[in-house]
């Protein structure tokens, strides 16, 4: 729920800075949530995508550490540590250098909604 909802944020900015309709790039509705807007809007203000990506990522940690508050030896705490784990797995990644370079690739390509 958290990251469709952070996923229909950015398509709605996306389509936005595009002039085109934002509705039929949401997955169900959206939500609108303030933190969400504002962590979207932070992001586009980054100097660089990977600077986007970790702005956002920063909320997803946030939201994982609320989540798993009050939950220490459950096995929500343990999903919850899988999932953090899968995070700094991608940024161990993009930080080789054939990480890098791909990620480079990548931000090269301009993306524009159909």
């Amino acid at each position: 729920e958290f990251n469709q909802g952070l996923s229909n944020e950015i398509a709605w900015f996306r389509a936005g800075e595009l002039n085109k309709d934002p509705q039929k790039y949401l997955r169900g509705e959206r939500g609108a949530d303030p933190r969400q807007v504002d962590v979207i809007a932070k992001a586009a203000e980054a100097a660089d995508p990977l600077a986007a990506e970790k702005t956002i990522d920063r909320a997803r940690w946030q939201y994982l550490d609320d989540l798993g508050q009050g939950h220490f030896f459950e096995f929500e705490n343990v999903v919850i540590y899988a999932l953090k784990l899968r995070m700094l797995d991608r940024y161990r990644v993009v930080d080789s250098p054939k990480g890098g370079e791909i990620f480079r690739e990548y931000t090269k390509i301009n993306i524009l909604l159909n």
